[in-house]
């Protein structure tokens, strides 16, 4: 694969004889030198119109794994910024203070689009189908417009902040911006693991652009979630009350298969998920857990088993091919459709989730119950799914509020008014 040009870096490579002659007028020796000591090197200093220009030498590994010596040609800084050769030689030094640690040793040389191909063919499909279709999606539109064509180990300084500005250019999200810089950082650090030269991503230094103004999230109504139940044709009224009853989320509820129901302990066990028609784990280790059936989805559920027709999977809603429905066409085939057709606001499943919670917290149930029947790994992430204000809070802003009311004017002696 060939190394993409970079505007500010280039990497040259040389035969491997390590002598380069140098013009004078530059570190090193007056008629020429050797910039790869073996055991130590500064490197070639030299001011270029208004820049300094470093250029040294560096062994790194061919795509056939041998040893070759390249040069290499970095921009250490503006003259302005650099008066003196004195002040510029100390920014170069620490910029190849890694070719002269004691346990340096060469690394493969690829560029960030490269290796973007790379993590995506030998990790990603070892990740769930959701994260490895996120990891694609994140490289293909973040990362690799942005940065693809500075090497890994380019990507630190301001470069990281080049891709950030870029995204934050476009109007996307500080979440997705984070997002990115994530899955940046966890690709830099599996290239080190299998021996690219690669830099560590540095947060402290990055700006990242500050939170947006969070959106209201739906939350369904118990009125409305049981309008759209009552309307919903079998099957997926069953599967819709289960969202709504139990707070399953839209993959969980599809992906259920029968031996995970036990009718008769009124118990269902989150065990796997659908994600796009594939049956696969859960979002996560919280999220595999043990739901009590209430009496009424009980019924439903013994019902609707002996109408069920049978698929080779168990699972309780298959499509006509036995396999597990995919959110999207559940989504836009029965659900908004309902949901249009009552007049109810715009919501998707999770809006069945949202009010579930809510509904919870509002009878009085423990935060801590809430996040166990959720599935949520962090309370947090339980408490923004509440849409309810609790008695206790009312209660005490309540009485808040008759503590000033108390001290109004027209509750005070007219006496106590007169001003002297």
């Amino acid at each position: 694969m060939a190394i993409l040009p970079n505007p500010e870096t280039a990497l040259i490579e040389k035969s491997t004889e390590p002598r380069c002659n140098i013009p004078t007028g530059i570190s090193g020796p007056s008629s020429g030198g050797n910039l790869a000591r073996k055991r130590y090197q500064r490197g070639a200093l030299r001011r270029e119109g208004n820049l300094w220009i470093l250029r040294w030498r560096e062994d790194v590994l061919n795509e056939a794994g041998a040893v070759v010596r390249v040069e290499r040609r970095a921009r250490v800084g503006p003259v302005k910024d650099l008066p003196t050769k004195a002040l510029a030689r100390r920014i170069a030094d620490r910029m190849i203070d890694h070719i002269n640690e004691p346990n340096y040793r060469p690394g493969m040389v690829v560029t960030v689009e490269q290796f973007a191909e790379i993590y995506e063919r030998e990790a990603a499909p070892n990740f769930t189908p959701s994260a490895e279709k996120t990891v694609q999606s994140v490289s293909r539109t973040c990362i690799v417009p942005t940065i693809g064509k500075y090497r890994l180990d380019e990507v630190t300084g301001r470069v990281p902040q080049l891709m950030i500005n870029a995204l934050q250019k476009r109007g996307l999200a500080q979440k997705t911006i984070k997002n990115a810089l994530s899955q940046l950082s966890a690709m830099l650090k599996a290239a080190r693991g299998w021996g690219y030269m690669a830099s560590k991503l540095d947060w402290e230094t990055l700006f990242i652009p500050t939170e947006d103004v969070e959106k209201e999230v739906r939350c369904f109504t118990p009125d409305e979630a049981q309008r759209i139940i009552d309307q919903a044709p079998e099957p997926f009224n069953v599967c819709f009350s289960l969202m709504a009853y139990l707070g399953l989320r839209a993959g969980e509820a599809l992906g259920l298969v029968w031996a995970n129901v036990d009718l008769e302990s009124a118990v269902l066990r989150v065990r796997q998920s659908a994600w796009c028609g594939r049956i696969k784990t859960v979002k996560a280790k919280a999220s595999r857990r043990d739901l009590p059936i209430p009496g009424a989805l009980t019924s439903m559920l013994e019902n609707y088993r002996r109408r069920w027709r049978p698929n080779d999977q168990g699972l309780l809603f298959a499509n006509r091919k036995g396999g597990a429905f995919g959110a999207d066409y559940v989504r836009r085939k029965v659900l908004h459709p309902i949901r249009e057709r009552l007049g109810i606001p715009r919501g998707a499943f999770h809006a069945f989730r949202h009010g579930h919670a809510t509904i919870m917290f509002s009878e009085g149930a423990n935060p801590k119950v809430v996040q166990d029947s959720m599935g949520h790994a962090d309370i947090k992430t339980t408490m923004r799914y509440t849409h309810a204000i609790s008695n206790d809070r009312r209660e005490a802003v309540e009485r808040a509020t008759q503590v000033f009311l108390r001290r109004s004017a027209v509750n005070l002696d007219p006496k106590s008014m007169i001003v002297n």
